[in-house]
């Protein structure tokens, strides 16, 4: 039987805004991963939520090898599992 093994960790930071709660969410990314965070942009408009197309809602780092079972490991002691 093959073991599993972990291609990659995504961690993405879904905040819905931009501005002053999306640099927060990315300096909180910065200091879990040690990684700069890639942006990620509304696709359309959605005035409920007040977003614009192309407007910075979000951002994400992508997580490959040693680093990403060292941030999975750190993720699930802090739960304790």
């Amino acid at each position: 039987m093959r073991k599993p093994r972990i291609e990659k960790v995504v961690l993405n930071f879904g905040v819905g805004a931009s501005g002053e709660p999306l640099v927060k969410a990315e300096t909180l990314a910065k200091t879990l991963t040690g990684m700069k965070p890639a942006r990620t942009y509304a696709k359309g408009t959605n005035k409920d939520f007040r977003i614009r197309k192309g407007e910075p809602i979000a951002c994400k780092v992508t997580l490959r090898g040693e680093k990403a079972e060292e941030i999975l490991r750190k993720a699930l002691a802090a739960r304790d599992n």
